[in-house]
Order: C-alpha cells, then structure tokens, then sequence
C-alpha cells in the first residue's frame, strides 16, 4: 500500500511539473519544448529533448514546496538555456554531418520550408547544397520580404503577431531585423543570416506565449 501511495505521489509531481509555467501566459516548460519539436520536425535538439532536472527551474517549473513559478517571467537564467536549445535545434538542422537518408529526407524539408522565397526550382536533391552557397537579395525590399517570410514560418501573420500585443510595428521591427542579420550593402550567403534571424525570432513572447 505505502508503495503504491508513493507512486500515486510522484505520478501526481510529475503531472504538476508538465503543466507548470511562469506567470501571465507563458507556455509550461514542456509545451515550450513540444513547440520547438514541431517547428523543428524530426530535426533532434539533443540535450533539449526533454527536460532535465537541473534545467526545469529555469524553464519556469514550479517550486514542488509552495506550487508556485520559480519565477514569474523568463528571465537570464531561462535565456541561457532556451538559447542552448535553439542552438542544438538550428545547429543540427543547418549544419549536420549525418547522413542518413531519413535525417536528409528531414532537413531538406524544413530547410525548403524556412528558405523557401530562395530556393525555388532547387530539386530535393539539391537543397541543402544550395542552402550553403545561395545568396541573399541585394535589394532591401527582397530582404525585407524574405524576413517577412521568416517571421511568417516562426510567429505568424502581421496580425497573429499583433494580438499579443507584444510588438506594435512588425514592420519596423522586419526592417530593424534585416539590418541586423543582413547589413545593408553587405553581399551575404543567406543561411547564417537566417539562422541567426530565427535565433532572435524563437526567443520572442509570440512563440513563447500561449495564444
């Protein structure tokens, strides 16, 4: 009997664990890694498969003691570890040396999803070549058009994106973006620039909120 109350109590802990968040709508730690998992479908996060123990306070997990958030935001402690994920994810999905053919078969279908304005025509075949050697426009409004595309693919619509009342100008902030990733006047090949956009992108509260 006592066993089977102890297991009915760690059953119940790790049911709180998978529902707990911070406070004011964020996704609980385990949705926020179901999150990346879709948006990076099949492309492994290694260490951010799944939660490990030390990391569960800093992804917003509750205090097991008061049933309270660690913390009522992300904050820097969150940063460091959501940051290393989305590493993981984009450094896998960019820069992976497997070559099994269904990991392949993966990337090449979330690369043509994420870069889709410049891969057009590219055969399947060819696409993670091309990633490597395409370039980014030069004209700013084909940019500004690719990091629309960007932000589509991560966030949403202009007006998904604005219902969270977290961002007033998305295209203000579509132009600040493109001068950070791709420097005006600066020939660039495209996929650090985009990675790095989706980097900045996966780190705002539209991705990270419920909605």
């Amino acid at each position: 009997m006592k066993l089977a109350i102890s297991i009915l109590l760690l059953t119940m802990a790790l049911g709180l664990h998978s529902q707990a968040s911070f406070r004011g709508g964020y996704k609980s730690p385990q949705d926020l890694l179901l999150s990346l998992k879709e948006k990076f479908n099949g492309i492994s996060g290694s260490s951010c498969d799944s939660l490990s123990d030390n990391d569960r306070a800093a992804m917003g997990d509750q205090n097991m003691q008061t049933g309270e958030p660690f913390a009522d935001e992300p904050g820097a402690a969150f940063v460091t570890v959501w940051s290393t994920c989305l590493n993981n994810y984009s450094y896998n999905l960019f820069y992976s040396t497997d070559t099994s053919p269904e990991l392949l078969a993966k990337r090449t279908q979330i690369v043509r999803e994420i870069m889709a304005p410049l891969l057009a025509g590219v055969v399947d075949e060819q696409v993670l070549k091309a990633m490597t050697t395409v370039m980014v426009p030069a004209s700013e409004a084909e940019r500004e058009a690719y990091i629309a595309h960007l932000m589509r693919w991560v966030l949403g619509t202009d007006e998904e994106i604005q219902a969270y009342g977290r961002m007033t100008d998305p295209k203000q902030y579509r132009q600040d973006l493109m001068r950070h990733v791709f420097p005006p006047g600066v020939s660039a090949y495209a996929m650090e620039g985009t990675r790095q956009a989706l980097l900045i992108l996966l780190k705002r509260d539209e991705f990270l909120m419920y909605q």
